[in-house]
């Protein structure tokens, strides 16, 4: 009879849907479990991404020496994609590769956790260092996007000669993106890296971006003017959009000498 056949299709239907709900919850249990995972990054998978070979000729001042430098961290990050959030501790060490590229530009790459990378290429110019390029890769569960963007036009990071007191602010395209960045250099600091004291500088940096992935970034970074390195850094982040983001750590350099390529 019609009725039956309709009854069948029904519950043909609502075991299909059944399941569909029980491969979903499964595949949410398990992104939720396996995305609380965050992985270091070895010395030796650093030194891969350094470029070049090595030390260039003569260096321009605010160009740090190549390598692989370690740093303590202390960090979670939160990141999700739709109705998912996935809330993951950073793991006790990162890794910031530099690479020199010329005398007068450099590329660094900052590993906070192998599903959490960020790289930025500068070039030095006009008594700054100044960011050309940004490269942001951020993964859950082997899922995510490498992220490149020019920086038009290239916004100051920090002068090559800074001083207490000094401000600035830049206004730039990430791509298509809107940011908006002011930076004062608020106070001469000096911390302890293996024994030894460091003078530095405390940069207060204050970003924020428009358009498609809005957010802001806060950074605190003791940045030491003789080796052109952060000796520590401190990210506040949040990102919005289909992808949401939020990362609150803060990096303690291990070695002012970095791990370098064999030459």
């Amino acid at each position: 009879m019609w009725w039956r056949r309709l009854r069948g299709r029904w519950r043909a239907t609502i075991i299909a849907a059944a399941a569909v709900v029980i491969i979903v919850a499964g595949l949410s249990v398990w992104i939720l479990t396996a995305g609380r995972q965050s992985s270091e990054v070895t010395e030796a998978a650093a030194l891969d991404q350094v470029e070049g070979d090595g030390l260039v000729e003569s260096p321009a001042p605010g160009v740090p020496a190549p390598g692989v430098y370690s740093y303590a961290q202390a960090g979670w990050e939160r990141v999700g994609a739709g109705p998912l959030r996935v809330r993951r501790e950073l793991p006790g060490t990162a890794r910031i590769a530099v690479g020199a590229v010329s005398p007068s530009s450099f590329e660094v790459t900052a590993f906070l956790s192998e599903e959490h990378i960020e790289g930025v290429r500068y070039g030095v110019a006009g008594g700054w260092i100044r960011e050309e390029w940004r490269r942001t890769d951020v993964t859950l569960v082997g899922i995510g996007r490498d992220d490149r963007r020019d920086l038009r036009p290239p916004p100051r990071r920090v002068p090559v000669a800074p001083e207490v007191g000094q401000t600035w602010r830049d206004e730039y395209g990430a791509g298509s993106l809107p940011v908006e960045v002011s930076s004062r250099i608020a106070r001469a600091d000096e911390l302890e890296v293996g024994g030894e004291a460091v003078p530095v500088v405390v940069i207060r940096v204050e970003s924020t971006t428009g358009g498609a992935h809005p957010g802001t970034r806060s950074e605190t970074v003791w940045w030491s003017p003789e080796r052109a390195i952060p000796v520590r850094w401190r990210l506040e982040m949040d990102v919005e959009g289909v992808a949401e983001l939020t990362t609150r750590t803060t990096l303690e350099l291990d070695d002012l000498s970095p791990v370098q390529t064999e030459q």
